[in-house]
């Protein structure tokens, strides 16, 4: 296994459950593993990490800059994608439409 990989699967470990430490999620973590992701071409952990990083934007009031994190890692995808990821970055997209 690669040294990218191992952090790529390190980065988006701790991202796949939205949260970096039990108390606080950390903005760099869930960069990095955005630029790992996107470095790998590896889309749907992109779009997670995007997500995650989105959402905790949403929470501090930005939500302009989650919107334009998170809709073009969303238009990558097809309608025929029927994945969980891609179901919830699409109902935090159109959340974050409406309140703008």
């Amino acid at each position: 296994m690669s040294k990218a990989i191992g952090q790529l699967e390190s980065s988006l470990g701790s991202v796949s459950s939205g949260v970096i430490t039990a108390d606080f999620p950390d903005q760099n973590a869930f960069q990095q593993a955005i630029e790992i992701a996107h470095g790998q071409s590896a889309k749907l952990f992109e779009l997670r990490a995007a997500a995650s990083l989105a959402r905790l934007w949403s929470d501090q009031g930005r939500r302009a800059a989650a919107r334009e994190l998170v809709a073009p890692t969303s238009e990558w995808f097809t309608e025929e994608f029927n994945l969980p990821d891609l179901k919830e970055a699409k109902a935090l997209l159109k959340g974050l439409t409406t309140q703008l």
